[in-house]
């Protein structure tokens, strides 16, 4: 059973000798102790990434199974309450069987 917050949408466009599937990624963020953090939803078979930006640098990421999970680690490696992460949204095209000309 797959929880709303981790289920995605697939669109298949077809266009002129090519196929690209539109894929509406989740991706919560939140700052804490002069710290922001961001997770961000790969493929279900890669999973969810959280980021923690320190002055605009990458200190640490981890990849997990869910944002749940993302979310529950960083309460407990940084005291990241649960209600301070927003959700924004992410649009990626993946392009399946590209032209060979690209």
């Amino acid at each position: 059973m797959v929880d709303g917050e981790t289920l995605f949408l697939i669109i298949i466009e077809y266009t002129q000798n090519n196929i690209k599937i539109k894929m509406d990624f989740k991706v919560f963020e939140a700052e804490h102790n002069n710290l922001f953090f961001r997770i961000e939803e790969d493929l279900p078979e890669v999973g969810v990434y959280l980021h923690v930006y320190e002055k605009g640098n990458c200190i640490r990421d981890f990849l997990q199974n869910d944002i749940d999970t993302c979310k529950d680690l960083a309460y407990q490696e940084y005291k990241v309450p649960l209600n301070k992460w927003i959700k924004k949204e992410r649009e990626e095209y993946p392009s399946v069987n590209k032209p060979k000309n690209r």
